[in-house]
């Protein structure tokens, strides 16, 4: 994972870490706090969903444009193949 990652990652997990030991440590009954904890926990994975989604997004672009520059170097190296044994069996024919 890149730096910029990591820190992100740290920094997702050290507001979720603050926020859930906000709501245990504060007075409130036992109902509410498991509330909040949910909420918490729920925004959290959204934010982490739109993240992933992100990155895998810049991955998927990535892959695709690695793709179609294999397809057409392998398109160009057909071609090369092909005049090479035009031009071998056109050196046949003179011999």
């Amino acid at each position: 994972m890149s730096k910029k990652g990591d820190l992100f990652v740290g920094i997702v997990a050290g507001a979720f870490l603050g926020t859930i030991a906000g709501v245990l440590f504060a007075p409130d009954k036992g109902d509410n706090t498991r509330k909040k904890i949910q909420k918490e926990i729920n925004r959290a994975n959204r934010n982490l969903s739109q993240e992933v989604n992100k990155k895998m997004d810049k991955v998927k672009d990535q892959v695709n444009k690695y793709y179609e520059e294999a397809k057409t170097r392998f398109s160009e190296i057909e071609e090369e193949i092909k005049n090479a044994d035009i031009v071998s069996k056109l050196k046949k024919e003179e011999e």
